[in-house]
């Protein structure tokens, strides 16, 4: 059971890295539509801290 345990884990990661992943590239083709006055960076910072607070 335990290997079992382990496949599933694994699987979870995964998911949550690929949403992750996908969320961001989704994000990164959205910028030139950014707020006025908003840099790359400051919107960067912000997708790095939420995507940072997902549950893993």
């Amino acid at each position: 059971m335990t290997q079992l345990q382990t496949l599933q884990q694994s699987v979870n990661i995964l998911g949550v890295s690929t949403y992750s992943g996908v969320a961001m590239a989704d994000t990164l083709v959205g910028l030139p539509q950014v707020e006025a006055g908003k840099s790359f960076s400051s919107v960067l910072e912000l997708v790095l801290t939420t995507m940072a607070a997902l549950p893993r």
